[in-house]
């Protein structure tokens, strides 16, 4: 009994947004008109994308490709400024090609190593920037989020459309990192002594590249979604099954909940003029504050079919993903994985993310105010 109530509770920790859009779903039904058409609601392209895109960067990771290249590049580095701005980076661009998620449960790991060679505080504030870069980075790419496929998807943005409005803040962001890691105080470190030589399976890692670019291609567009997935599907199951146990089929589950809760919500002419009354013209202040409370995920799920402006909900939900822990699950994923090894440093952690975070966000919130 003892094992089934800490596996529950287990569970409800770590799938508790997966819960809570399960329960808001069930519920949603009681409120329904009872004559939706899910089939319209329900965005299957999105879900196959991101089914696609997660098998692929899964198995490019199992490569040991992303180990191998974080490692040539820090090996070298003697100064704990550069050496922060070298892992603070990788974590920037890779999040716009494999995820801000996928970026943090790479690299946040391999960064803890330098708990050795580097101060305790120091690497509290590392892995805060790392999270906060992986945020930033991600946003100029409709790859780099999930929501960000989702609202490319739904709302037929042309890639130069999606690129142009998010990517001053990008911009923005990259300055405000680079001023953030310069205020610190420089140091000679030595990290000649740990890396073991790693050897990727180049034959595995060049399958998952031309994959992964095929995923890319159809999220753009150039590619149908159906003959993406059954390329994908093909080689999975004749050369790497394992591929398919690696992928969050509870991020997938997510995102078909919400869709449904907001479909059943949506059908109920009264709700829908209030919330339609609500956000219009509000779009990225109403995105920003819900995705605080729930994460910019779903938020962008539940506001889309309140809305014709995707633009606004797109910058809103990035921004948004600064701010509080829960408003990117990517920020979670970097919280548990440094409170897993330093229990005992939570509230220096929290009191990191919290001032660069908050900071950031107003910066970023001030500029949108300006530029929009």
């Amino acid at each position: 009994m003892e094992f089934s109530i800490q596996s529950v509770k287990k569970v409800m920790r770590n799938e508790s947004l997966l819960i809570i859009a399960a329960v808001l779903a069930l519920i949603s039904f009681f409120f329904s008109s009872g004559d939706v058409n899910y089939s319209e609601h329900i965005n299957v392209e999105v879900i196959i994308l991101l089914f696609c895109l997660m098998a692929c960067v899964a198995g490019l990771n199992e490569t040991g490709a992303f180990q191998t290249l974080f490692s040539k590049l820090t090996s070298k580095t003697v100064s704990v400024r550069n050496l922060s701005l070298i892992l603070i980076f990788v974590c920037f661009f890779s999040s716009m090609v494999i995820t801000n998620d996928v970026a943090l449960i790479t690299f946040v790991p391999l960064t803890m190593l330098l708990l050795n060679c580097i101060s305790s505080k120091r690497v509290v504030f590392l892995i805060v920037m790392e999270t906060a870069a992986a945020n930033l980075g991600s946003m100029v790419t409709p790859m780099g989020n999930p929501h960000n496929i989702f609202l490319y998807s739904y709302y037929g943005m042309s890639l130069e459309a999606f690129i142009s409005a998010i990517l001053p803040f990008a911009i923005l962001g990259f300055i405000m990192i680079l001023a953030a890691v310069f205020m610190l105080k420089d140091y000679k470190i030595d990290i000649s002594t740990m890396y073991a030589d790693s050897h990727p399976d180049k034959i595995k890692m060049v399958k998952y590249l031309i994959l992964f670019a095929i995923a890319v291609l159809a999220v753009v567009n150039v590619i149908n979604y159906l003959v993406c997935l059954l390329i994908v599907l093909i080689v999975l199951l004749f050369t790497d099954r394992s591929a398919f146990k690696k992928i969050d089929y509870s991020l997938l589950l997510t995102f078909l909940f919400f869709f449904i809760f907001s479909a059943n919500i949506g059908s109920v002419d009264q709700i829908n003029q209030y919330i339609v009354q609500t956000i219009e013209g509000r779009e990225v202040a109403t995105s920003i504050i819900l995705s605080q409370a729930i994460s910019n995920v779903p938020t962008a799920v539940m506001l889309a079919p309140f809305t014709n402006n995707g633009i606004g909900l797109l910058i809103g939900t990035n921004l948004g993903g600064l701010g509080t822990p829960i408003a990117s699950l990517a920020s979670l994923i970097s919280y548990r994985l440094y409170t897993a090894q330093r229990n005992d440093e939570k509230i220096d952690y929290l009191k990191t993310f919290f001032i660069v975070n908050v900071s950031f966000l107003v910066i970023l919130i001030i500029f949108a105010a300006i530029i929009l």
